[in-house]
């Protein structure tokens, strides 16, 4: 796991990471400690509040795979919901897009929305998380062509929450699209970094057949609410019948 936004002690920007990975006792689960610093935290969760009421909002961010021996059950964002997450149905349309166009999926037509379809002759069904950001596995009997598609996934959430990364001259930081509001003006912003997140997964080639990829899919009424799951109200309005 690591912390984005300003450390209290030296104010070095998302340099707060878990301490327990380094020492691997379990006592230390909750520590977290300043990699530019030093400063060790005992406690994240009170870190986080109390630097909260001061008006320094610290954001947690770890991607997890979950998985037993061989068999793959998702991957998800830990510690945010999606009501945290600023723009997260354009990423989520834009992330399940880019699973579509390489590798030759469909929107997949449940309420929680996500991706389907035959990739190395074998169905695969994988479903938008309820709450987090991030997708389920549902149908698969592919281990080897799932397991290409998650890593993909994978790599591209890397980049967008916990990579600092490159694309031309632009340096983009670690879960910059976190840090955004929900207002108009940051639209293009988050735009932007998707397309970068895109570029530095697969190529500016890549990118573009993305983006028509997500045109095409809004050109279609009936597909564009699934791609990123239904809200409530779309549900009412789909499947509950008028008094």
């Amino acid at each position: 796991m690591r912390i984005l936004g300003k450390c209290p002690n030296c104010g070095s920007e998302d340099t707060i990471h878990d301490f327990w990975r380094l020492t691997g006792k379990w006592e230390d689960r909750n520590k977290v400690k300043c990699d530019a610093c030093g400063k060790v935290w005992e406690d994240w969760l009170n870190l986080k509040g109390t630097e909260e009421a001061k008006g320094n909002k610290l954001i947690p961010v770890e991607v997890t795979r979950s998985k037993y021996q061989a068999e793959e059950y998702g991957i998800k964002l830990d510690w945010l919901e999606k009501t945290e997450i600023p723009w997260c149905g354009m990423i989520v349309s834009a992330l399940n897009s880019a699973l579509i166009t390489r590798f030759n999926l469909d929107v997949c037509l449940l309420t929680e929305g996500g991706v389907e379809g035959v990739y190395k002759e074998c169905y695969i069904e994988l479903k938008n998380c309820d709450r987090e950001l991030g997708l389920l596995v549902g149908n698969c009997y592919q281990k080897e062509g799932l397991k290409e598609i998650l890593d993909f996934y994978e790599e591209m959430l890397r980049y967008l929450l916990v990579k600092n990364f490159t694309v031309g001259k632009r340096n983009y930081r670690r879960g910059e699209i976190l840090k955004l509001s929900e207002e108009g003006k940051d639209c293009k912003k988050a735009q932007e970094i998707l397309i970068a997140v895109l570029i530095k997964s697969g190529g500016e080639k890549f990118a573009r057949k993305v983006l028509d990829k997500i045109q095409k899919i809004r050109r279609n009424p009936f597909a564009v609410p699934y791609v990123k799951g239904l809200t409530n109200e779309e549900i009412a309005q789909f499947f509950v019948p008028p008094p």
